[in-house]
């Protein structure tokens, strides 16, 4: 009995002091003039889900991407800071005066309309 409680109080500190990001957008410098980005996802199921319902070509530019990430980040970011029943407690920092590139702009896209799927939320009015 002894056991279980020491295991249960080690996942419990485990899991309230790691809090970290669902999803971060982070760079890395190959020269001095060039950044590549990479959007890191820790949500489960995305990456299966993504792989399944994507269209894995690039169908739309990275300026559409880009202008619908920007309005979804907004609303995003708007629920997880009033907390508005939403499961996400970290927001999403995107700055749009930054080129990402079309394929973090294409996985970012994705992954709203994958939790707005898993979460049966909708984002947008028309959104989804």
């Amino acid at each position: 009995m002894r056991y279980v409680f020491i295991i249960v109080s080690a996942i419990l500190l485990y899991s309230c002091g790691s809090q970290k990001d669902v999803v971060r957008i982070e760079g890395e410098s190959d020269s001095i003039d060039s950044v590549e980005y990479v959007l890191i996802v820790d949500e489960l199921g995305f990456e299966s889900w993504m792989a399944t319902n994507s269209k894995r070509i690039w169908y739309y530019s990275n300026e559409y991407y880009t202008s619908w990430n920007e309005i979804y980040v907004i609303e995003f970011n708007h629920r997880v800071l009033t907390g508005a029943d939403y499961p996400f407690v970290e927001t999403i920092y995107y700055d749009n005066s930054i080129d990402y590139g079309v394929e973090l702009n294409y996985r970012l896209y994705w992954y709203f309309m994958f939790i707005q799927e898993k979460y049966n939320v909708s984002l947008l009015a028309t959104g989804f």
